[in-house]
């Protein structure tokens, strides 16, 4: 898989060398576990979930885990083209290699995806078409609670926390593999691991009318699989070492878990329900883990997740602490699903301190009214309020979240909509963003709405198509999920198994990454739909209470008549408080021997801080490196990233710019094309403190990745201007595809060589006898080509060549392309 790298978009992400990673000796371990994210690499590097797996198990000597993502479409191409298998990231090995191969299931369209990884690794894609000799195929994550619509194609699920059980049943593997034993026996050896659910050993039974009749149970003492929850995270095991990717991920930031769970109840909300009780970090805990991760990534964001991060307990006294921590090394704090009434001056005050972006709040419904129903408890004017403070900080933006098609919604609550954001434009006097975004209401498993019915395409369009036209008048803009995506969220989140067999017509069909929406392909599904003679709107309707759902066998821990009452509650508008900071509901999930809450409130607390140097005086040094092997892959863009993380993870003190977005004052002489190698790049860094050229590199090279070497530093002065080369020499390898010599002669024989190419809807032209100073032929197929660099600007060198020698851009990637010198 590697050797197509050179002809795809993106190659960064599939090189798998990223600063800490782990590479064992596969001759020295006992499994090789692949933990594969469905979607795009930039998804995957995102999720923290997927980070602590891969600390846990390669903590394990016994264990070689590593990474395999959703390969995109070109990729996907090249390895039908070639039929080479899919392999992980860090030792190329192939899928089908593989011991264990877990899936993280985090919504349910991916599970086109899932097939599709299995099929590009050359795995059977049902489970019974599996022996032996197959990997082990498991999925966990929030769609494991109601698993059963892709359930044939996986051997089972981890119900609950991963990171109690994953280790079982790595266990269990090899005690099974190592007396030989059938794959039947291995499944049934996993249903003794607390919170593994194994599909097969229950059957679906449905009535006439497409109901369930009954679910058979298949093993005996296999009833029920309860939902497995770490007791302390304190106590949990948390990466230090997380990898950073080369490229830019959805979430480029350090994330650190704060809090897993919540108890606001709101009724929509399934990870409310399925991660309960709530389970606050201790904040020397948390202290310790951002200090000791922000020293081995480098990273210049920390992010504190929770699911309503605002209710973190100890926030406001640990807030002041942390800032002087954080903004002493140029590192700002997001605080991501605020929740409206938990935050105030003093906080926004301490998370400005570095860089200011915006926020984000989720009303989900804009009548009291409503929010009761849904049990959200906030009140618009704490909304108001906070708005008013948000905009007298100049914070520059403020998103909205809502719902349509709320239970007990009426079309006031969609006008409502509307006129809520225009009170807030207004209030903002139209000088900040104001920003809806809007989604369809999706009933979920194990939630008081999961017996409700979802609206249709149709009702959804029309309330988006209003919204859109409120929004022009009143000047805000507007988002929102495309409805056909939020219908087939709805048929999977509360389907049955026997929508598999549409998942792989839809997957024949060619359906992929069906949660982009540049991707997505509704028509697709609708055959498939037809093909499966399925009706999908069964799946959307209204639910009895006395109907057996789906998911009868999975008990997250919530007791199904403390979820109907909630659903009672909604009809009345009566709201239920958090029993975090109140009454217990009972809601079934404490036993308070075992689990029960875990705040840490009114606690005091000691952080030790680093002492401040003090301010020291500005120096900037020039660097000189070189760009070789895998480091040709990486965009320039990428290079800025990584020399700067790596800047800061060797401690220098870096200069910024003033602003609300300050940046590193990094600058580099030229912009080299990915692909192309060079021994002789340069780049200008200002730092705090004066430092021995030497010490420079001996700093600075242990912290790049492989390809990146500094070979030489000296001091300039902070007024020298890095400027770009007049000439710069390439040698040229042509070995792979042959040097046609006769293109060299035709170039020299030209009085002109136009080159001309459509940049920004203008055609630019260049003639490259201009710019070609000469191409000498060397020995093997070689050449050596010197490009001039006039002010005005010049073009790359793979432009250059492929025009001089017709070349297509697959062969351009073929050669070896390596700048040598460059003259000023």
């Amino acid at each position: 898989m590697k050797d197509l790298i050179p002809y795809i978009k993106g190659p960064s992400r599939y090189l798998g060398n990223e600063i800490n990673t782990i590479h064992k000796d596969l001759n020295k371990i006992e499994v090789k576990f692949a933990l594969c994210f469905p979607d795009l690499y930039e998804v995957g590097m995102s999720h923290l979930g997927l980070q602590i797996l891969y600390y846990i198990l390669n903590q394990d000597p016994r264990i070689a885990a590593e990474r395999v993502f959703a390969p995109d479409i070109d990729m996907e191409k090249k390895l039908r083209k070639y039929n080479i298998p899919l392999c992980t990231l860090e030792s190329n090995i192939p899928l089908k290699d593989c011991d264990i191969v877990g899936f993280s299931l985090q919504h349910e369209l991916c599970f086109t995806n899932v097939l599709n990884i299995l099929n590009l690794g050359h795995i059977p894609l049902y489970s019974r078409q599996r022996n032996e000799n197959h990997p082990l195929i498991i999925g966990g994550g929030p769609i494991s609670v109601n698993p059963e619509p892709i359930s044939p194609f996986l051997d089972g699920f981890i119900v609950g926390d991963g990171e109690e059980v994953i280790l079982e049943i790595v266990n269990v593997y090899l005690s099974w593999k190592k007396e030989g034993g059938k794959r039947e026996e291995l499944l049934k050896d996993l249903t003794k691991i607390p919170g593994f659910y194994l599909p097969f050993a229950f059957y679906p039974r449905y009535h006439l009318d497409g109901t369930i009749k009954e679910i058979e149970e298949l093993l005996p003492h296999y009833h029920k699989v309860k939902r497995q929850i770490i007791k302390d995270l304190d106590s949990a095991p948390f990466p230090t070492f997380p990898i950073i990717p080369y490229n830019k991920p959805i979430h480029d930031r350090l994330s650190i878990e704060v809090t897993r769970g919540c108890t606001h109840g709101c009724r929509f909300c399934q990870a409310g329900f399925i991660y309960r009780p709530v389970r606050e970090r201790s904040p020397q805990k948390i202290f310790k883990l951002i200090e000791e991760s922000i020293k081995n990534t480098g990273y210049e964001e920390v992010s504190l997740l929770s699911l309503s991060i605002g209710d973190y307990c100890p926030l406001k006294d640990f807030l002041p602490s942390l800032m002087d921590e954080l903004s002493s090394k140029e590192v700002a704090l997001s605080l991501p699903s605020l929740r409206v009434g938990t935050i105030d001056k003093e906080i926004m005050e301490q998370i400005s301190r570095v860089r200011r972006t915006g926020f984000t709040f989720a009303p989900e419904a804009a009548t009291q009214q409503l929010r009761n129903r849904i049990n959200k408890k906030i009140k618009e004017e704490d909304l108001f309020k906070t708005a008013e403070e948000i905009f007298a900080k100049k914070w520059p933006s403020l998103k909205l979240y809502f719902m349509i098609g709320l239970p007990g919604e009426t079309e006031e609550d969609i006008k409502a909509i509307a006129e809520l954001a225009k009170q807030l434009a207004k209030l903002g006097r139209y000088k900040y963003q104001i920003t809806v975004s809007l989604s369809t209401f999706v009933p979920k498993p194990h939630t008081p709405f999961q017996w409700e019915h979802q609206i249709s395409i149709q009702e959804s369009q029309e309330k988006i198509k209003f919204l859109r036209k409120m929004a022009w008048r009143y000047g805000f803009r507007i988002r929102w999920h495309a409805p056909e995506q939020s219908f087939l969220e709805g048929i999977f989140s509360r389907g049955d198994r026997r929508l598999h067999e549409v998942i792989l017509r839809a997957w024949l069909k060619g359906a992929r990454f069906d949660g982009w929406r540049d991707k997505f392909k509704f028509e697709l599904w609708k055959a498939a739909f037809e093909d499966a003679r399925l009706n999908p709107y069964f799946y959307l309707v209204e639910r009895s209470k006395d109907e057996i759902l789906p998911w009868e066998k999975i008990d997250i821990g919530v007791n199904i008549e403390f979820l109907w009452q909630e659903r009672l509650k909604s009809q009345q508008g009566e709201i239920t408080s958090d029993c975090r900071f109140g009454t217990c509901h009972q809601c079934g999930v404490c036993d308070f021997k075992n689990v029960s809450p875990i705040i840490h409130k009114g606690e005091k607390f000691d952080l030790t801080l680093e002492k401040s140097q003090g301010e020291l005086e500005k120096h900037k040094y020039r660097l000189t490196f070189s760009k070789i092997d895998n480091a040709r892959f990486f965009s320039h863009l990428e290079l800025i990233n990584i020399f700067h993380r790596a800047f800061r993870r060797a401690g220098l003190k870096l200069v910024y710019s003033k602003g609300f977005h300050p940046l590193p004052r990094i600058s580099f002489a030229l912009a080299l094309p990915v692909g192309v190698e060079s021994l002789i790049e340069t780049v200008d860094v200002e730092v705090y403190g004066k430092y021995d050229e030497g010490d420079l590199l001996g700093k600075i090279n242990p912290h790049l990745p492989q390809g990146l070497h500094i070979t030489h530093a000296m001091e300039v002065p902070l007024e020298t201007t890095l400027c770009p080369p007049s000439t710069q020499r390439f040698i040229i390898d042509f070995s792979p595809i042959g040097l046609n010599r006769e293109k060299i002669k035709e170039f020299y024989k030209k009085e002109s060589f136009v080159w001309q190419k459509l940049r920004n809807q203008k055609v630019k032209q260049v003639d490259l006898k201009k710019l070609v100073k000469y191409i000498k032929e060397k020995k093997n197929e070689k050449i050596e080509v010197a490009l001039y660099m006039p002010p005005e600007g010049s073009i790359k060198i793979t432009e250059a060549i492929s025009t001089i020698f017709s070349l297509k851009e697959e062969d351009i990637a073929r050669l070896q392309i390596l700048k040598v010198g460059i003259e000023m």
